[in-house]
């Protein structure tokens, strides 16, 4: 068990660590430009399209975190895909190409709304719910022995 967990977690560094990958993409020699996919608008224009390798990068946006932003070659967008910013002239940071895998909590780290979860350690007594009232109003709910404990005397003074 206990290689197979070093397995995954050899395999998850490995896959943050892939900031760039190499691919076939196609190059537009009129618009001087890369793209993944065949652009239709160049091929309709009639321009020279030319398959080429090139780097495919990913970064981040330092404005509002959105990732991955693509750049093929030397290509970049114009602006992030959620902001709007320019990217022109910003300092993008590099990402990995998958996005991070989520830490499931374990077992004992695991809350719930109804304090199901509490250790049964941690109280002094279990909470009991409460009992209806007694039809006789006169009763004196301290009388009960084993519910509560009465101190005989103050443990200052002693």
């Amino acid at each position: 068990m206990l290689k197979l967990l070093e397995k995954q977690d050899a395999r998850e560094e490995f896959k943050q660590s892939i900031r760039e990958i190499q691919i076939e993409a196609f190059f537009c020699h009129q618009c001087n430009e890369y793209c993944d996919k065949l652009n239709p608008v160049c091929s309709k224009a009639g321009h020279t399209i030319e398959k080429k390798k090139a780097i495919k990068r990913f970064f981040r946006c330092p404005e509002c975190m959105y990732s991955p932003i693509i750049a093929i070659g030397h290509t970049l967008p114009d602006g992030c895909p959620r902001c709007r910013v320019a990217l022109k002239n910003l300092l993008l940071p590099a990402v990995s190409a998958y996005k991070p895998k989520a830490i499931k909590p374990l077992q004992n780290e695991i809350l719930t709304i109804t304090g199901e979860d509490e250790d049964h350690r941690c109280r002094s007594r279990p909470v009991k719910p409460l009992r209806a009232q007694a039809s006789d109003p006169t009763s004196d709910d301290w009388s009960h022995e084993e519910e509560n404990v009465q101190v005989a005397a103050n443990a200052l003074e002693s």
